[in-house]
């Protein structure tokens, strides 16, 4: 994770990547920080999603938080 942070600090505006860490800090990290990369599987993102739509958030949001996700998990596997 740390790795695609860095790339992200470097590549996008303040504003952002604020925005991108509240949604990482808020919705993946306590889903998923307690899991080795390779214990991660398709229902835990896809209860993270479902949580989001059943706290109402908005589509856009619920997109952005997977584009997160899914960034930094390749991110991730790819230095592996």
């Amino acid at each position: 994770m740390e790795e695609y942070w860095t790339e992200r600090k470097i590549s996008l505006q303040r504003s952002t990547l604020k925005t991108q860490l509240v949604h990482y800090e808020n919705n993946i990290k306590p889903a998923l920080g307690r899991l080795k990369l390779q214990a991660i599987a398709y229902e835990h993102i896809q209860n993270i999603v479902n949580d989001m739509v059943d706290h109402e958030y908005s589509p856009p949001t619920v997109h952005l938080m997977y584009r997160i996700l899914y960034g930094s998990l390749q991110k991730d596997v790819s230095a592996k």
